[in-house]
């Protein structure tokens, strides 16, 4: 086994844990958002789990490769990591603006 077949191999099971620890967090996310902005539109309530399995769900669907989009391993995952944090932080904004003076 040559130095590049470690290094594909190292690479896949490192994106293997990282997509198991970034599931739970975009659940957690999703969830948060759900209930903050859709409930209140009349949407029926889901909880992490529910969330946790749409988000497994979509990200079995959208399973790409990397690099087809010209994006490096770690441009993807600063993506992947920083989007979910801007949407939170943006909802929880518009939440807690909504909940002090609607």
């Amino acid at each position: 086994m040559g130095n590049d077949d470690s290094n594909v191999a190292l690479v896949t099971i490192l994106k293997f844990f990282v997509g198991l620890a970034l599931v739970p967090y975009n659940a957690w996310v999703a969830s948060s958002l759900w209930v903050w902005h859709l409930v209140p539109l009349g949407m029926s309530h889901i909880g992490f789990w529910s969330a946790f399995g749409i988000i497994a769900l979509i990200a079995w669907f959208k399973n790409e490769p990397y690099m087809d989009h010209g994006e490096t391993y770690q441009e993807r995952g600063t993506r992947e990591i920083m989007v979910p944090i801007l949407c939170y932080g943006l909802g929880y904004i518009a939440y807690v603006n909504n909940v002090i003076a609607p």
